[in-house]
């Protein structure tokens, strides 16, 4: 069931202090405002970070914690992350299936395990391009193929270079109390501009009731999939709010891509009697928007799935070629790299507020 829910007050974020240049400062702040904490400096109060690698279905699995919060990434299987854990309560905020991954000659995302975080780049929608008419596969050519890996003292580095387009993307995850820490470096390595789309693909465990959004935070249906309730997609902008009253109509068996307005939200909450999931965007060279796939059972057709993604990224259309259109892309210039950072945090379960209901059988 759907159902819309008034955000209660989040609970302040405590951050512990890490030197920096001899000087305490807030690190979540830090980050922000200057990009990665020197990764050599885990802040004094933090839990330790221990590390393990091992095999598992043939291919390396490594798994990252402290006394809060824990992860499972696979280097070879494009630096997926297949589970979030919150050591307080066992919970694994992401979706998992019994399916398997497959492997690099998988052409579309749908035929992979369809479950964790995975990144899109330099594209989500699979075609053509827009300034080099390359081909693009589905869902981008990152997550399917291996990265490289090196360990940080509180989390670890990946990284991989583009075959489509001449680039490199890194990607550090580090771990502080409660909280993962995730900087991207995307450098241009030729000398033209860089145009792309992205998107932090993470498939939480979460009904779409558990979705916190303003009222008036304005939204776009960018695709719909089963019987929405009347919505449709492409009709522009509305509100939050009359987006969740429509979707009240909907059965089961339903699902909607939906993308926030670049730049005007900075956090995304999924919020249940369990606990809470926040994800926040920190620094960023271009406006960054966030992507909210609700799956109610609508995707796929022969096996349904029941998740939330929240994704923070670039490009209000899954299409590259009218997130350009709509000057949402990230641009990077000849031989240049932008930086931007997401946080995501686990805390306690928050008081839930209902204030109407919005959908019925199994949303």
């Amino acid at each position: 069931m759907l159902q819309h829910v008034a955000p209660a007050a989040r609970p302040q974020r405590r951050m512990a202090a890490a030197p920096v240049g001899g000087k305490s400062v807030n690190k979540l702040a830090y980050i922000v405002k200057f990009g990665t904490l020197d990764e050599r400096r885990p802040a004094a109060t933090d839990s330790p970070v221990v590390n393990s690698t091992r095999v598992r279905d043939g291919s390396t699995v490594i798994t990252l914690g402290n006394s809060l919060i824990g992860l499972e990434l696979w280097p070879e299987r494009g630096a997926k992350v297949s589970s979030i854990i919150d050591h307080r309560t066992g919970r694994n905020w992401l979706s998992v299936t019994d399916r398997p991954w497959g492997d690099a000659t998988a052409p579309r995302w749908e035929d992979s395990d369809r479950a964790g975080w995975d990144e899109c780049l330099p594209n989500i929608a699979e075609g053509v391009h827009t300034t080099t008419q390359v081909e693009l596969p589905d869902h981008g050519e990152v997550w399917r193929r291996p990265w490289t890996h090196d360990f940080l003292a509180s989390g670890i580095r990946t990284r991989i270079q583009g075959v489509a387009l001449s680039y490199e993307l890194t990607r550090d995850i580090l771990l502080s109390n409660e909280t993962l820490l995730i900087t991207y470096r995307l450098a241009n390595l030729k000398d033209e501009e860089l145009d792309i789309v992205w998107a932090m693909h993470l498939l939480a465990d979460i009904k779409p009731s558990a979705v916190q959004l303003a009222d008036d935070t304005p939204v776009r249906v960018d695709s719909t999939f089963g019987a929405c309730g009347g919505v449709v997609a492409g009709q522009g902008w509305t509100s939050w709010s009359d987006l969740v009253a429509q979707l009240a109509k909907a059965q089961t068996g339903w699902a909607c891509k939906i993308f926030t307005r670049p730049g005007g939200v900075t956090s995304v909450d999924g919020a249940d009697e369990k606990g809470r999931l926040t994800i926040s965007i920190g620094e960023h060279p271009a406006p960054l928007t966030f992507g909210l796939w609700l799956n109610a059972g609508g995707w796929p057709s022969h096996e349904p799935l029941h998740h939330v993604g929240i994704e923070a990224g670039f490009g209000d259309h899954d299409d590259l070629s009218r997130a350009r259109e709509s000057n949402s892309t990230l641009r990077v210039q000849p031989m240049q790299t932008a930086t931007w950072s997401v946080s995501l945090q686990l805390s306690s379960p928050p008081p839930l507020v209902r204030t109407s209901q919005a959908g019925r059988g199994g949303a």
